[in-house]
């Protein structure tokens, strides 16, 4: 890890080894072990590095602005930290779940079904997902703003557009993966 350390979120805990996957929030990281269990440090303000019980069963990770997000091997998410926008509170039913992401205020979790739910602040439709709200592979959420790749290789893109960030590219094609930041986007074509 490099960069601003105001809040140790650079400082990894020991011991520094049998990670899968990693996420970075504001100010706070999570981390992902191979025994399914989830290690968090940095700022703690609003409790976003206070994994809930029990610490086992997770498959991935996603880290907003104070807040958390684990995906369990049982298709449920488990959401931790601020939630003064109901970015903690996961829709009914909380299962079926096979990817999540977190933006600032926001997340968003693909279903096995190609559907997605968003929750949390939507001041700026990101939570408004297009119709139809079917066939997708992939999500990811920036600031205020989220993309979901189809499984036909083209994205959505809804919610804030100040930068011109779900203004998709022609030809709006070919896609494989997807990455959101805060105002801006990446999308690796086949």
């Amino acid at each position: 890890m490099w960069g601003g350390e105001r809040f140790r979120q650079c400082t990894v805990p020991s011991p520094n080894s049998g990670f899968i996957a990693v996420a970075a929030g504001r100010n706070h990281r999570l981390c992902l072990r191979n025994d399914g269990s989830i290690v968090a440090w940095g700022s703690n303000d609003d409790g976003q590095c206070d994994v809930p019980s029990p610490n086992s069963g997770f498959i991935a990770v996603a880290a907003g602005e104070g807040y958390s997000l684990g995906l369990r091997d049982d298709g449920s998410i488990s959401a931790w930290g601020r939630n003064g926008d109901g970015q903690c509170d996961v829709p009914a039913p909380n299962t079926g779940f096979i990817a999540v992401s977190a933006g600032g205020y926001h997340g968003v979790g693909l279903r096995d079904d190609g559907s997605i739910a968003a929750w949390g602040r939507n001041g700026a439709g990101e939570c408004n997902v297009p119709a139809p709200n079917s066939g997708f592979i992939a999500v990811a959420a920036g600031g205020a703003h989220n993309l979901g790749l189809r499984s036909n290789g083209s994205l959505a893109a809804w919610g804030g557009n100040g930068s011109g960030q779900c203004d998709v590219r022609s030809p709006n094609s070919g896609f494989i993966a997807v990455a959101a930041g805060e105002h801006h986007n990446l999308g690796l074509k086949e």
